[in-house]
């Protein structure tokens, strides 16, 4: 016989009371089984004995009107008029403190192994904080380049630019050539300043953004809060 089997003839047998008294009894049997445990299922039927019995009991004690003599209690239904009870105190001792134990060996196991996995984890908060400032570090060194490599370019295109006008009262061919080379590397060196200023204002300050905001999930989430 199992759990489901046991309530189930219990709820039978208890048919022919009313169903405030028998919801009460299947309600406490039902809680009965489930702070047991389903790995002491067998135990717990071996000590309150068969659905009769505990059905017998129950009606005994309704029957004659004194419900004062019988109630729930936390190791089952006890009937003072009855010598032996439902379930001995043996059942109090295996089944709430044997669970009250298991739960504390489970809080000490995580605990320990907190304790021991700290250089792993710690290493791994390291590995990631160097990426994070890796990564600030690379558009950091793209940006500043971005803003040497405009000012180079727009000071040799203007550089050239003067340099061709010059020539070209000499030589018209050299001096137009001077003034095309002039004008595309201040062409480029715009580009350079519109990057820098595209990394500068828009790009860098939405990845630090997004990794402080990554960040700020990840340990908010490891408290237990939620983000919004």
């Amino acid at each position: 016989m199992n759990r489901r089997e046991f309530l189930e003839q219990l709820e039978r047998l208890l048919s022919d009371i009313s169903a405030e008294e028998r919801e009460e009894a299947l309600a406490y049997y039902r809680n009965y089984f489930d702070d047991a445990g389903e790995e002491n299922e067998d135990a717990v039927i071996q000590e309150l004995g068969s659905p009769g019995k505990v059905a017998a009991i129950i009606k005994a004690d309704l029957e004659h009107g004194n419900r004062e003599a019988g109630e729930y209690t936390d190791t089952g239904y006890e009937d003072e008029r009855f010598e032996d009870r439902q379930v001995p105190e043996e059942r109090k001792r295996k089944g709430y403190e044997g669970k009250k134990d298991r739960k504390k060996s489970g809080w000490i196991l995580l605990i320990i192994l907190a304790v021991f996995t700290i250089p792993l984890w710690g290493s791994v908060g390291v590995g990631l904080l160097a990426a994070v400032f890796g990564v600030l570090a690379a558009i950091a060194g793209i940006v500043i380049g971005a803003l040497a490599a405009g000012i180079c370019l727009v000071v040799g295109g203007i550089a050239l630019i003067v340099i061709g006008f010059a020539n070209l009262v000499t030589s018209v061919p050299v001096g137009l050539a001077l003034l095309g080379a002039g004008m595309i590397l201040l062409a480029l060196g715009i580009l350079f300043w519109v990057a820098f200023i595209w990394l500068a204002f828009w790009a860098f300050p939405r990845v630090c953004r997004l990794i402080a905001d990554t960040g700020y999930r990840i340990f908010h989430r490891g408290k237990g809060g939620q983000t919004t």
